[in-house]
Order: structure tokens, then C-alpha cells, then sequence
């Protein structure tokens, strides 16, 4: 359990550095551009390499080739990874080229509300961006190595690198809009900088004496593959999906949607990141015929996702407004901007634990083998969403409000349809799931109305410091209030710790 307590601490912590440092990326643009159209076509350009940089943190490779590559061992393992980048390398070549051709029309896609006029500045570099596809592409296969290998550090502090480049060229040379086809270039040397740190640690898999022996994939593995990764990035494409819908609402919009979602994403990278990266080599190593095993360790993470989603549920509802300030307040935005993306996090958030279920389920039924059904859950739960968006604009009142209801929608339908997956058709693990996510919401909504009530009567607004302050204490409390479903969690791991001993 200490080891396994360290090495989650390592991963948080980097994974800490590396989200951290491209959130500094976005208050910078939030500091110099605000709301408004020109920052609206800044964030699409940046869309591709935060996509790519998303897909990793996922577990989009991760998720379908981790289980694969624990399977083999020493050099089978470096052969087998080899041969698998020089194929994806390939492949994303051709589809870098190939979207390169039609830049324009997905980037007008991409940004709805932006005028011709600006489109036609941005294209060219919006066609230099497209380059870092297959960069990305490599890195990936680079993580799955060595999260196999139980390195989980070293792919975060990649992203650390990726994001920090970023951040010099914003800081030091990006002044003006005549700078944006260096900037395009920068993002190309960031991923290649990215790409240089984990291939340096990865030397294993250019040595030339290591062959692939009669393990080299056949059909049944490449069509696995494609649909594991159209499946996570079909979760991870989602949100920019859910963010040009947002945007049809006017000039801004999409801004406002981009800051409130950095909000959302960043605790929940921290949550879910570590417990994802390393749970999903162990599901991977349990035998097929131990199903009950297989499920008690989803079932604990679901425990832990549930618990400390309430919490900062609870947190952002009642001093989100404050942390939000702290954070934008600075540069061109103004305190109506700030106002409006803390109004819009807040119903974000309410996604958050399905968000949760959503990755740690896909997570296991990849680990299962079987990312089919993962595609198939992500297609229905897409289609639900938008479906949902059509009803509401054709039979219902719009305003801003409505035009976020796809994102709870579809991480809702898709965390359910994964649930019921991994039951195997043992319907105790839906019910024991659906158990332990209502105690944990009753007992926090238990919880809440006081803390909500309390603090608009005494503190209705308090001040920037103190929301700090009581962000920590009913965190805290939320956390501790939930003390009966997180033990169990903790009992389990020691039990495993003792075990392996």
C-alpha cells in the first residue's frame, strides 16, 4: 500500500506540473485576447495539440496498447513496440496530409461564429499545426512503452515540456497576429521536444539486434486497435464538439465554453490521470477466468471518483465564483467575462462524476479487450447528446444554459452503457455501483444545503483569500463526510498490499 500510495503521489505530481503549466498557457491568451473573436480562432488553432496532448492523458494508445505490451516481455515487448510506431507513424502521416488539404473548411467548422475575413488569416496556420499529428502519434506509442514498464512519471513531465515551450514563445515572442505562423512552428517544436524526452527513455526500442518473433499483429490486432483509439478519441474529440455547439450561441462564446472547461478538466485530470495510468497495467495482468477480482478493483475506483468528484462538486458550488476571479481576472477580461465563465463551470461540473465513470469504464473494458463495445457506447451516447440539442432548440425555450445540456447527456449515457458492460451480466456489479454513487450523492447534497445556505446568509460574497480558504475546509469536510464509502477503499488496498507480501 506505501508503494502504491508513493507512486500515485509521484504521478499526481506531475501530472500537477504538466496540467498546471497548460493552464498557464490559457490565462495568458485569456489575459491578452479576453472574449472575443480573435481568441475564438487562437483556441481552434490550439485545438489540434491539445487534442493530441489529450488523447495521452486519456489513455487513448495507452488504454489499447498498455495491455498488449505487459503481455509480452524484454525484447519481444521493445520489438513489438517498434514495429507498432513505425505503422502508426505512417498512418498519421498520411491522415496529417490528407486533413491538411481541407484546413480551411475545418477550421471554419471548428469556429461557427468567425468571419470569413479572419478564417482566411488563420488557415495557413491552422495547415502548419496539422504537421504535429503524427509527432503525437509517436509519443503515444513512446507512453504505452513505458507505462508498461510501470513509468508513469516521465510521460507527464513530457507534457510538462510540451506546455512550457508553449509558454516561453507566448511569453517572449508572440506580440502580434504576424507572429502566428512562428507560433504555428512552435507547437511542431514543442512535440518534438515532447517526443525527444520519452524516445531518449525509451533507447530500448532502436536497437537493432531485437526481432519480432510469431507475436507481430495480425488483422484481429490492428482492428482492435483502430477501434480503441476511434473510441477514446471520440471522448476526447467530444468536448470540442460540445464547445462549437456553445459557440453557435455568438462572438465569445467559444471562449467562454474553452475557460470554463480548463476549469473543469483540470481537477479532473488530477483525479482520474493517476488512478487511470497505473490501475490500468494491474486490470491488465488479471487472468480472464477472475472476473469477481477484475470488478472489485473497478468497483473501488468507482468508490474513490464518486467521493472526491462530490467534493469538489461541492467546493465549486459554493465558492467557485471566487476562485474563478483569482484566476481570470487579469489582462483584457473583464469582471462580466470572468462572471459568466463561472456561471458556465458550474453546470460543467455537475458532469464531473460521470466524466469520471465515463474513463475509468472505458479504461476497463479496454483492459478486457474489447474496445468495440467502447466505440459503440461512444457513438450512442454521441448521438444522444446531440439529439438532445436538437429537441431543445426545435421544441424548447434556447438560451446559454440549455446549450451545455449535451455534455452532461453524453457522459451520463456513456458512464451507464460501460457500467452495465463490465457487469459481464452479473447484474451485482450495476447494482452495487448505482448503490455506493447514491449514498456518496445523498450524503454530500446532506452535507451541502447547510454549507450553501450558511454562506449566503453570512458570507454572500466573500473575498478572494477566503474562498481559497474555504475551498480547502469544505473539500475537507466533504471528503471526511464520506468517510464510511472511502474506507472500504483503503481496507481493500491494504488487503492487496498484504497479499502480494
Amino acid at each position: 500500500m506505501k508503494s502504491l500510495f508513493v507512486t500515485m503521489s509521484l504521478v499526481s505530481f506531475a501530472l500537477l506540473l504538466g496540467r498546471l503549466s497548460g493552464f498557464l498557457r490559457d490565462l495568458i491568451l485569456a489575459g491578452r485576447y479576453g472574449v472575443t473573436e480573435q481568441a475564438d480562432i487562437v483556441i481552434v488553432l490550439l485545438s489540434l495539440p491539445d487534442f493530441t496532448v489529450g488523447l495521452l492523458l486519456a489513455g487513448g494508445f495507452s488504454a489499447v496498447l498498455t495491455p498488449r505490451l505487459c503481455k509480452a516481455h524484454g525484447q519481444e515487448r521493445q520489438a513489438l513496440a517498434r514495429y507498432i510506431a513505425v505503422v502508426v507513424g505512417l498512418a498519421f502521416s498520411l491522415l496529417a496530409g490528407c486533413l491538411a488539404l481541407w484546413s480551411g473548411p475545418l477550421l471554419a467548422l471548428l469556429a461557427p461564429s468567425a468571419s470569413s475575413q479572419a478564417l482566411s488569416i488563420y488557415e495557413m496556420a491552422m495547415t502548419i499545426t496539422l504537421i504535429s499529428l503524427p509527432v503525437a502519434a509517436l509519443t503515444g506509442v513512446f507512453v504505452s512503452f513505458l507505462n508498461a514498464n510501470e513509468i508513469f512519471v516521465l510521460p507527464n513531465l513530457g507534457t510538462l515540456a510540451f506546455n512550457a515551450s508553449i509558454c516561453v514563445f507566448l511569453i517572449a515572442w508572440w506580440q502580434n497576429d504576424e507572429k502566428l505562423l512562428a507560433f504555428a512552428s512552435a507547437i511542431i517544436g514543442a512535440s518534438l521536444i515532447r517526443l525527444s524526452l520519452l524516445g531518449f527513455n525509451s533507447r530500448g526500442l532502436f536497437r537493432r539486434s531485437i526481432q519480432l518473433g510469431s507475436s507481430k499483429p495480425g488483422l484481429p490486432f490492428w482492428s482492435d486497435f483502430g477501434a480503441g483509439v476511434l473510441s477514446l478519441s471520440l471522448l476526447v474529440a467530444m468536448p470540442i464538439i460540445f464547445r462549437t455547439i456553445y459557440a453557435t450561441g455568438g462572438e465569445g462564446n467559444l471562449a467562454i465554453f474553452n475557460y470554463s472547461y480548463k476549469l473543469f478538466e483540470l481537477p479532473s485530470a488530477l483525479i482520474f490521470g493517476p488512478l487511470v495510468t497505473i490501475l490500468l497495467p494491474r486490470l491488465s495482468k488479471i487472468p480472464d477466468n477472475e472476473l469477481e477480482k477484475f470488478q472489485a478493483q473497478v468497483l473501488n475506483a468507482i468508490k474513490g471518483i464518486a467521493v472526491l468528484s462530490a467534493a469538489i462538486i461541492g467546493v465549486w458550488l459554493c465558492v467557485g465564483e471566487g476562485l474563478t476571479k483569482l484566476i481570470f481576472l487579469r489582462g483584457a477580461m473583464s469582471l462580466q467575462d470572468v462572471l459568466r465563465i463561472a456561471e458556465t463551470s458550474q453546470y460543467l461540473f455537475l458532469a464531473l462524476p460521470f466524466a469520471g465513470l465515463t474513463f475509468m469504464t472505458t479504461i476497463g473494458l479496454n483492459a478486457l479487450g474489447l474496445p468495440r463495445l467502447v466505440l459503440r457506447n461512444s457513438i450512442i451516447a454521441a448521438a444522444l447528446a446531440t439529439g438532445s440539442q436538437f429537441v431543445v432548440i426545435n421544441y424548447g425555450q434556447v438560451n446559454q444554459t440549455w446549450l451545455l445540456l449535451p455534455f452532461l447527456v453524453f457522459y451520463f449515457v456513456h458512464s451507464g452503457l460501460n457500467i452495465v458492460n463490465l457487469s459481464k451480466g452479473k447484474w451485482t456489479f450495476v447494482t452495487e455501483t448505482v448503490k455506493q454513487l447514491i449514498l456518496v450523492a445523498c450524503i454530500t447534497f446532506v452535507v451541502s444545503v447547510p454549507l450553501l445556505w450558511g454562506l449566503s446568509r453570512w458570507i454572500p460574497e466573500p473575498s478572494i483569500l477566503l474562498s481559497c480558504f474555504l475551498a480547502v475546509v469544505i473539500g475537507i469536510l466533504l471528503v471526511a463526510a464520506n468517510a464510511l464509502t472511502v474506507l472500504p477503499l483503503m481496507r481493500a488496498a491494504l488487503a492487496e498490499s498484504k497479499e502480494r507480501r
